[in-house]
């Protein structure tokens, strides 16, 4: 048993992120120092989500510097990976846990920099139960959903003058978490829908969960649903006649999303249509996707098409999100604190997926092929 260990929770520097890594209560820092362990708290890192440093501090928590907490810290617990400027911090023997996205082509840097300096990295959305299912990125792909349908409908007011409703004409293309979410709020709306998925699965539960929108027998009204198997040839004329095209698509394997819209596709699309790349965080759906950001959700390509492409879409939301997110991560960190980590690998399997970088050698395959660097299997280095 692991008796002491120190857990830092720093102020996120991403433009516009305001969730936190650490509730004090709650499943957070209280349990933690109940525990018997050291919880460092960086100055205003809960300030965005509603936690004042005095409610760390009530709790038994340590408020120090964001410098003191990643230089004292033997696991620090993020919301989003590590920026350059966090770099200086990165140590052998340090933990750090977060949603990385590490397979994304613009984060090779930090790839290179966590192998680098030795560092321990969980990913939060490369943690995955036995039967296949992501549970903390399936949390925050609900709330991603959520709000794409609420930005989208403010941008369909702004470029089109009319709100989503029986007139409108929407895709999504990937039926995980995100999608569905957005299918169920979309059919509610009265929008007609056209959804496109590669897993047959996943297909047939959103028919069979939706099947009063595919079949609408002696009403003589058309079916608000069609969902279909990807076909790229079937998605060219679609785009050409919707008002809203969404990107869900997500690839835990790899932790990159591959190109499924060409740029000549929504150059064809309708000026005032809005394109959301919801997996914008692992390179996007769309070719002619570019992150975007909350302080400049938008931009408008030659065509009058609208792409809102911001990458961290759950932080517009943080008094739902970090409860949301905290709530699944916490017993990961407990399990950390209190065996340590090579134990708490051993005895979970979701959490081993979940380490994506270990000794300086990359332990997700998926990412190892994204980025072109070796993979070594966890186990291999746990035992030696």
């Amino acid at each position: 048993m692991c008796s002491y260990m120190k857990i830092g929770c720093v102020q996120e520097i991403m433009q516009g992120e305001l969730r936190v890594g650490l509730r004090p209560s709650g499943g957070g820092g209280l349990e933690l120092v109940q525990k018997g362990h050291d919880v460092l708290v960086g100055t205003q890192a809960g300030l965005g989500s509603g936690f004042a440093d005095e409610a760390y501090s009530a709790v038994g928590a340590r408020v120090i510097s964001s410098d003191d907490v990643w230089n004292k810290s033997d696991l620090v617990v993020k919301i989003k990976e590590p920026l350059s400027r966090e770099f200086q911090y990165l140590r052998n023997g340090l933990m750090i846990a977060g949603f990385f996205h590490a397979g994304s082509p613009h984060n090779l840097p930090l790839v290179h920099a966590l192998c680098d300096s030795k560092v321990t990295a969980i990913d939060y959305g490369a943690i995955q139960l036995d039967d296949g299912s992501t549970p903390v990125l399936a949390a925050m792909s609900k709330v991603a959903g959520w709000i794409m349908f609420y930005e989208a409908g403010k941008l369909l007011m702004d470029y089109k003058r009319t709100l989503i409703g029986p007139d409108t004409k929407a895709l999504v293309i990937g039926l995980g978490n995100a999608g569905t979410t957005l299918v169920g709020l979309l059919l509610q709306a009265g929008a007609t829908l056209y959804a496109m998925e590669i897993n047959p699965q996943r297909r047939k539960q959103v028919r069979d969960q939706y099947h009063t929108f595919l079949e609408r027998e002696g009403s003589g009204a058309e079916n608000k649903l069609e969902c279909e198997a990807y076909n790229q040839e079937q998605l060219a004329e679609i785009l050409k006649k919707v008002d809203l095209a969404f990107g869900t698509a997500n690839n835990p394997a790899r932790q990159r999303q591959e190109t499924l819209v060409p740029r000549a596709m929504t150059q064809k699309m309708q000026p005032g249509s809005i394109v959301g790349d919801i997996s914008i965080d692992n390179g996007g759906c769309f070719e002619a996707s570019r992150k975007t950001s909350l302080d400049q959700r938008t931009f408008v390509d030659e065509n009058g098409v609208v792409f809102y492409c911001v990458p961290n879409m759950p932080a517009i939301a943080p008094g739902i999100s970090t409860p949301a997110l905290t709530t699944l991560t916490f017993p990961y960190f407990l399990a950390i604190a209190e065996k340590g980590i090579v134990r708490a690998a051993l005895e979970d399997p979701s959490l081993a997926r979940g380490i994506i970088t270990y000794a300086g050698k990359v332990t997700h395959r998926g990412i190892a092929e994204s980025v072109g660097k070796e993979y070594v299997p966890l186990r291999e280095l746990l035992a030696g």
